[in-house]
């Protein structure tokens, strides 16, 4: 095990690991463990919007982007937000 410090340990001494701001699926996916109710934990799903330009037709007079999406508990989330009003303007259009 090494440090980012030049700091040296004897036998015995008591070392401490700190894992970050991480979700369950990193966490268990290096390090092999969970923890229960873990605040950093979110569920990440791609949307596609599409875009359609104004002016004259052309051949592609629309555009497609993707993005994904990241929602939490007990949090809103200003890209969902986002991407629900982006479709709504387009489908109304």
């Amino acid at each position: 095990m090494g440090t980012k410090y030049k700091t040296s340990y004897r036998k015995g001494d008591q070392l401490f690991n700190c894992y970050g701001l991480r979700t369950n699926r990193f966490l268990l996916l290096n390090y092999g463990f969970c923890i229960r109710n873990n605040k950093y934990n979110s569920l990440g799903f791609k949307v596609f919007v599409n875009v359609k330009k104004d002016g004259p037709a052309e051949e592609s007079d629309e555009s497609r982007f993707q993005k994904i999406i990241r929602l939490k508990r007990e949090k809103l989330s200003e890209d969902l937000l986002q991407y629900l009003r982006a479709n709504l303007i387009f489908k109304y259009r």
